[in-house]
C-alpha cells in the first residue's frame, strides 16, 4: 500500500463561518544533520493561520488582556519554526491580514512578506545561533537569512570583564549556576545582498559596549 500525494487535502479551509471563527495550519518536518559532528536533530517549521476575516492593519492577539475583555479574537498569520531535543528552541513571526496572500485552492500557497510555503516549496527568514565559552572569552555567532539578502553578527566577550549572575525561577529552582552577563561586549555586524554569483558586501558595522548573556541549564 503507497502514500499517494494529494493537493486537495492541502487546500485553504477558512471559508465561509470558518474564516470568523476557525483555524487552519500547515506544518512542515524534517531532519537535520551538523556538518561538523553528523548528529542529527529534528525540527520543523508552521504557517499557523487563525480568523482571517477578524483582521487587517495588525496582527491581533487574544490573549492579550484588553482583547479578552472586550471579546475580540485573535487574528493573524503566524510562521513558526523550531527544533526539539535537550536544547530546544522555538521562533515565532506575526503577520497581518492585510500583508498576508493565500491561494486557497489546490495547489496551495501562502505568501507573508518574505515567507512562503507551498507543496513543493519553503522560503524565509532563517537564523542560526552558536555560543562557545573559551578559557578567556565568551563568543556569539548569528547568521539571518532572507530571500534577498544576509546578515551575519559576530561578537565576544573577556570573560575578565563579565559577572557571574545569579537568578532563581518562578517554581523555587535554580537552574543556572553559571550565568555569565556582560556589557563590554565587541563584535562586527555584516550585511550582505544576494545576487546569482553569491553574496556582496552591503555594509559592515563595528559594534562596543555590546550587552551580553551566555549560559547553560544545569542537568
Amino acid at each position: 500500500m503507497t502514500n499517494k500525494h494529494d493537493p486537495n487535502r492541502n487546500e485553504y479551509m477558512l471559508t465561509g463561518s470558518f474564516a470568523r471563527k476557525g483555524y487552519d495550519w500547515w506544518w512542515h518536518s524534517f531532519t537535520a544533520r551538523n556538518e561538523r559532528t553528523g548528529e542529527e536533530c529534528p525540527f520543523f517549521v508552521e504557517f499557523f493561520t487563525c480568523n482571517p476575516q477578524c483582521g487587517g492593519k495588525e496582527p491581533v492577539f487574544g490573549q492579550l488582556q484588553e482583547n479578552k475583555d472586550k471579546k475580540v479574537r485573535p487574528s493573524y498569520l503566524m510562521v513558526k519554526a523550531g527544533f526539539w531535543g535537550k536544547e530546544h528552541a522555538q521562533l515565532h513571526r506575526f503577520f497581518a491580514w492585510d500583508d498576508v496572500s493565500i491561494h486557497a485552492e489546490a495547489p496551495y500557497s501562502v505568501t507573508a512578506g518574505d515567507c512562503f510555503a507551498s507543496d513543493e516549496m519553503l522560503k524565509g527568514s532563517r537564523t542560526q545561533f552558536t555560543a562557545e565559552e573559551t578559557d578567556t572569552e565568551i563568543l556569539w555567532h548569528v547568521r539571518q537569512e532572507t530571500f534577498c539578502a544576509v546578515m551575519v553578527t559576530e561578537v565576544r566577550c573577556n570573560k575578565s570583564d563579565m559577572l557571574l549572575v545569579n537568578y532563581e525561577a518562578p517554581d523555587g529552582t535554580k537552574r543556572h549556576n553559571r550565568l555569565w552577563n556582560g556589557g563590554n561586549g565587541t563584535g562586527t555586524v555584516e550585511l550582505y545582498r544576494k545576487t546569482r554569483k553569491g553574496t556582496v558586501l552591503i555594509d559592515r558595522i563595528t559594534a562596543e559596549k555590546v550587552g551580553c548573556e551566555y549560559g547553560e541549564y544545569d542537568n
